[in-house]
């Protein structure tokens, strides 16, 4: 099982790709939260608000999903799009996760 992390600074491109992966049925799941970034800027610190978006799928839809995420990128700074492998995940919803994938 894999998460694909990327952060979206506006809510509404944030579901308009997650709802593309999971009709595409490249994930499971796709879990959206509030967050606040800090991040150095060019003047300083800066404090941005955005949408963090959380992918759960497995090793071999990343790339797709990773195509998707650029082919929609409506922004001006390009995401981060961090893919982290999960060591271990119940039988159960493992079973779930791959009878939804395409």
């Amino acid at each position: 099982m894999i998460f694909i992390h990327v952060t979206y600074l506006d809510e509404e491109e944030a579901k308009k790709v997650s709802k593309l992966i999971l009709e595409k049925g490249l994930a499971g799941t796709v879990n959206l939260s509030r967050v606040n970034s800090l991040y150095q800027g060019n003047e300083g610190l800066v404090s941005q608000p955005g949408i963090t978006v959380l992918i759960k799928t497995v090793e071999a839809k990343v790339q797709e999903i990773e195509n998707l995420i650029h082919e929609q990128n409506h922004q001006k700074i390009p995401p981060c799009i961090a893919v982290i492998n999960i060591f271990r995940v119940n039988k159960e919803y493992k079973e779930w996760l791959q009878t939804c994938i395409k």
